[in-house]
């Protein structure tokens, strides 16, 4: 570290490479801190506004519950029969249950109080009795069965009735909520009874979900005699009415010191008021959970930042080091500038290399082939410096005009066949290009000027000319090298220009229509002169790629096959940039491969199209429209087979799992399609309809089917059962959903059923 510190003072070129780390790590330090406070601002209004549509929901949801409420407490009190019970004198027993069971019996006076958000019963002072809509007993039975378990003593529940004169909501548990109504009988000023309307679990289940993202947060109705509260916790807050702003507004809380975030709305119907209350500690964890991050990050950041700078400037500096020390026998004294001693070093090393380059001239072959590529990118210019290379090989010009010829080795392994040793890739297109160079630097100059090299995996031919007979050449060209080297070639031609100074522009439009085999498919002879580029964009629509993946999942070829042709015509292919075109391309195979994995894991076929058909490597090595829609016609005739190998298999054991599963959980009132599918590890929407396709019934009406079979044999079986607990035991909520659908299925209820022994 000290030699370090000397060359960050001292001006090294370490030291410049350490500060240029450091100022490029500081402009995403910068940007990432202005971007996290910006993001924090917006997180924190984000959430305020979600929990605020969150809380115009539940207000609408209980509004609408405590309407309804009112409705049907109006009804209750003046329907016929309910009168007459309210009215009984207090020493007629035996009217006033006379007049129960009569209001028991009566179908439309039962409907009144059902409703599957809340259970109702009505509590008789007179007679210390408890009406429900399914019986009527003793208010210590009716507690004792129903209320006892919820946290309050049966005298502090009768106190609590007894005390009702006007509409109320009440908490009665952690989570239990009721809404109370005073009945009033000739007595205008003293209450005969109370109705009760408890909201069920299930309801008030519905709340807690819609807040299971705020961990630490409650829910609470406010009115005027009491403060009901709806946590995932267990602790209560001790609120009153008036603790609660008259406004809708954002309000700060603290209660039995811990601080929340409140929002609060007042009832559009009634005296209440509702709100969502958040921890500090949670709305501040939610909303600035995005400047926590910035702090690790911005740490991560730095100390990784310090730590790669200091490593990748000691990795650029080591070929400084290592250059230094190859020139120098010594190091350089601090304070000397590194850049003097490569300097003079350098200056050396050309002295050098003027001597080396007197030796090279002995070597023509290779002066040569740089001389033509200086003429191919056009560093050679001058006309003076042209004739002289033209004199040194003794090569005599035979017209005006030039032209560029590329050829391109497709395919050269039948040529090493025999007796050819290659150690390597290299070396064996080495070979070929060599053997290659020798034909078509003999046929060029047969009536021409030809001057071939070798560029990277190219042999390029300048050609010069009188009389324009290009395409002859390059098809004697082709012939020769198939004929002798069985090598498969694609060879492309610049148009003629004129004078030597446009040999760039014909290398550059040979070149150009090389690229354009893309399109044209290999093999063949390409002249720039044919190519039409006029498009630079393409088009594969969604709705295309997801045909081609149905077409895949169905096993139909000929669809598929049809609509790459469409894709490929529609879009003009041979008229599209050759660049432009091969992202097309690699778009359909990206298609073809996300088609085929699809249908795969539909039908189990676990990769055996790739198996059989061809990798996914060999795939992606395809760059021509022909050879794809060859590919995919390959493809799709694998995947066919294996569809149909595995379709009717598949078919007959996912419908048994389904059975076999709704057997194994009628009993369960959450049982659904949802919960159905997730245990398969299907989509519901498929094992719903593919249920629907195989047996001719809806999923539901199956699970209803069997839930109602097994109430039958309990029916018959245990008579000690009330319709209630059987109801309970085959899946359903309650007796009235068990009625509703026994009746839907046999024509009868189940009392019926029951009675008459069906």
């Amino acid at each position: 570290m000290g030699k370090f510190y000397k060359k960050l003072l001292n001006g090294s070129v370490m030291a410049m490479f350490y500060r240029s780390y450091l100022m490029i790590l500081l402009i995403p330090i910068v940007i990432t801190v202005m971007a996290c406070f910006f993001s924090s601002h917006i997180v924190k209004r984000e959430i305020i506004g979600a929990n605020a549509q969150l809380l115009n929901m539940l207000s609408e949801s209980l509004d609408n519950l405590s309407l309804t409420a009112d409705n049907v407490y109006n009804a209750f009190v003046t329907d016929e029969t309910m009168a007459q019970i309210i009215s009984t004198n207090f020493n007629d027993k035996r009217q006033f249950y006379q007049n129960v069971n009569t209001f028991l019996s009566n179908k439309n006076s039962i409907q009144i109080i059902t409703d599957e958000r809340y259970s109702f019963y009505f509590y008789s002072k007179a007679y210390d009795s408890i009406i429900s809509a399914s019986s009527q007993g003793r208010t210590v039975d009716f507690f004792m069965g129903n209320l006892a378990q919820r946290g309050f003593t049966y005298d502090e529940w009768m106190d609590t009735l007894s005390a009702v004169t006007n509409k109320e909501i009440r908490q009665t548990g952690r989570n239990s909520i009721e809404i109370r109504y005073p009945v009033y009988g000739t007595n205008k000023f003293v209450p005969v009874g109370v109705c009760v309307f408890m909201i069920e679990d299930k309801f008030i289940e519905s709340i807690l979900d819609k807040t299971t993202e705020l961990k630490d947060s409650s829910f609470i109705i406010a009115t005027a005699e009491s403060v009901c509260v709806i946590s995932h916790n267990k602790h209560q807050l001790n609120l009153s009415y008036d603790d609660f702003p008259k406004q809708t507004s954002i309000t700060n809380f603290k209660v039995d010191s811990k601080s929340y975030v409140g929002l609060v709305k007042s009832s559009a119907y009634y005296d209440t008021k509702y709100s969502i209350f958040i921890s500090n500690s949670e709305f501040f964890l939610r909303s600035n959970i995005v400047l926590v991050l910035l702090a690790v990050q911005l740490l991560l950041m730095f100390g990784i930042g310090l730590y790669f700078s200091y490593r990748f400037s000691e990795k650029n500096y080591q070929p400084i080091k290592n250059l230094m020390a190859s020139i120098s026998a010594k190091a350089p004294e601090v304070g000397v500038s590194e850049f003097d001693v490569i300097q003079t070093a350098i200056q050396e090393k050309l002295r050098q290399l003027k001597d080396i380059r007197k030796e090279a001239l002995k070597n023509k072959n290779i002066i040569f082939a740089d001389n033509v590529r200086k003429l191919l990118v056009g560093t050679i210019k001058k006309q003076s410096d042209f004739e002289k290379f033209l004199a040194d090989y003794d090569i005599k010009i035979k017209g005006d005009n030039f032209a560029v010829v590329i050829v391109r080795v497709e395919d050269y392994k039948e040529m090493l066949k025999g007796d050819y040793y290659v150690d390597s890739e290299e070396y064996a297109l080495y070979i070929v290009k060599q053997a290659m160079l020798n034909i078509i630097s003999e046929l060029s100059n047969m009536e021409n000027m030809g001057m071939a090299t070798e560029v990277d995996d190219y042999v390029v031919l300048v050609v010069n000319f009188k009389e324009n007979k290009l395409s002859e050449l390059c098809e004697t060209i082709q012939n020769t090298i198939k004929k002798y080297l069985n090598i498969e070639t694609t060879i492309s031609v610049s148009n003629p220009h004129y004078e030597f100074s446009s040999i760039p522009v014909c290398y550059r439009e040979a070149f150009d229509a090389m690229e354009y085999r893309v399109i044209l498919g290999s093999g063949g002879i390409i002249h720039f002169s044919d190519i039409n580029i006029q498009g630079d964009n393409f088009e594969f629509p969604l709705d295309k790629q997801m045909k081609l993946e149905n077409f895949f999942k169905t096993g139909d070829k000929d669809g598929a096959v049809a609509l790459i042709k469409s894709v490929l015509d529609e879009n003009e292919i041979t008229s599209l940039n050759p660049k432009i075109a091969r992202l097309l391309i690699i778009d359909i195979i990206s298609a073809v491969i996300r088609s085929v994995n699809s249908a795969e894991k539909m039908f189990g076929i676990k990769q055996s199209v790739w198996n059989e058909a061809l990798s996914i490597e060999e795939l992606l090595s395809i760059d021509t429209a022909a050879e794809l829609e060859s590919m995919v016609a390959k493809v799709l005739e694998v995947t066919y087979a294996h569809i149909n190998d595995n379709k009717s298999t598949k078919n007959d054991y996912l419908k048994d799992c389904i059975i076999s599963y709704v057997e194994k959980s009628y009993s369960d009132p959450n049982l659904n399609v949802n919960m159905l599918a997730a245990d398969l590890n299907r989509n519901p929407a498929y094992v719903s309809r593919y249920f629907k396709e195989q047996t001719g019934e809806g999923l539901l009406d199956y699970i209803n089917r069997v839930r109602v079979n097994h109430a039958k044999e309990l029916l018959k079986r245990e008579d000690n059962l009330n319709i209630g607990e059987i109801a309970v035991k085959v899946g359903f909520i309650n007796s009235a959903t068990l009625i509703r659908v026994f009746k839907k299925y046999q024509g009868i209820t189940p009392g019926q059923y029951k009675k008459y022994d069906f």
